[in-house]
């Protein structure tokens, strides 16, 4: 019975242990901001997104949602500001499998020679 307790224990602790430690953020932006020209595409967006969690970008056209996406993927870059996933460049995550996307357009891609039967 005493060796159960202690196992139970020992359990607790961890647990408490894991969930004190701050996780690594899947994505992170900080103060991002993109212009086209005359045209602010994103204005200082940051956001952190935890292992797990699910985010839908939600806004009328123009918003800045594919811009900001793209930046996550390391498509774009931002003109000031900081991405970053899994702590680190979206292109080191990518090349570690780390991260996958769906565009939406597949025109895109093809005009850019991404895919081999367009």
């Amino acid at each position: 019975m005493e060796q159960r307790d202690t196992a139970v224990m020992e359990l607790r602790t961890r647990g408490d242990q894991t969930m004190a430690q701050p996780s690594q953020a899947a994505l992170e932006l900080r103060d991002v901001h993109k212009h086209f020209g005359a045209v602010c595409a994103v204005d200082g967006i940051s956001l952190s997104i935890q292992p797990g969690e699910i985010v839908a970008f939600l806004g009328p056209n123009g918003a800045g949602k594919t811009t900001t996406i793209d930046m996550m993927l390391g498509l774009s870059r931002p003109d000031s500001g900081s991405v970053a996933v899994f702590g680190g460049t979206p292109a080191s995550a990518i090349a570690h499998g780390r991260v996958s996307a769906v565009m939406q357009t597949v025109r895109l891609a093809a005009e850019q020679g991404w895919l081999l039967d367009p």
